[in-house]
């Protein structure tokens, strides 16, 4: 696999997520006011595998929309709150979302990095508040991106090679479904690939 097989996306006017699976639900348990309650919890995929190979499957390591929940920003959303927002969901990466549309994704190193001080100037204690998340994002244009059939016959050493071959820290997974519509099924961190690895040096 090489960066050939990446996906050219500009065809693509729109994208939805995947429906997620339904969540578990635990038997009926008596809460403190004496009425009954079922507890409901999303579905999960283990991702914190204790060892990773080379040659396990890619899918070992995307984050499956269809079964986790896939956290989105609004792109007029002020950058400190999208941060905020990654702060207490516990994740790095938002993707980002203009009314029903998907527009692109945005990440801490976005926020945090050298985006929003050009923007402000270099002017010392800058208000950051007029900054919005559409000003720094990743345009969905330029995000790359692999076919979910692509990523079921895929090995991690694929994905070495082609995040070895660009600078970019994430890989969307795309599905276009049968009658039309092309879904963001998962999407692939560089970073928690490389510390997965790093177990076996």
């Amino acid at each position: 696999m090489n960066r050939s097989l990446l996906l050219s996306k500009h065809r693509h006017a729109s994208v939805a997520l995947p429906p997620r699976a339904p969540p578990a639900r635990y038997p009926a348990h008596r809460l403190n006011g004496g009425s009954w309650a079922t507890a409901i919890v999303p579905v999960r995929f283990p991702m914190d595998c204790p060892l990773l190979r080379p040659g396990d499957p890619v899918l070992r390591v995307m984050t499956d929309f269809a079964r986790h929940e896939a956290f989105t920003v609004a792109e007029d959303r002020p950058i400190d709150d999208a941060l905020d927002d990654m702060f207490r969901l516990g994740v790095h990466a938002l993707l980002t979302t203009r009314g029903e549309q998907m527009t692109g994704l945005v990440t801490s190193e976005d926020i945090q990095g050298e985006r929003p001080r050009r923007l402000i100037g270099g002017r010392p204690n800058p208000d950051r508040g007029p900054i919005r998340v559409r000003d720094v994002l990743t345009p969905w244009a330029e995000l790359p991106a692999i076919g979910y059939e692509t990523a079921q016959q895929a090995r991690v050493s694929d994905l070495l090679e082609i995040f070895g071959e660009a600078n970019f820290s994430y890989l969307l997974v795309l599905e276009s479904a049968a009658d039309g519509p092309v879904f963001v099924r998962g999407l692939i961190c560089r970073a928690w690939l490389q510390r997965r690895l790093e177990r076996l040096i």
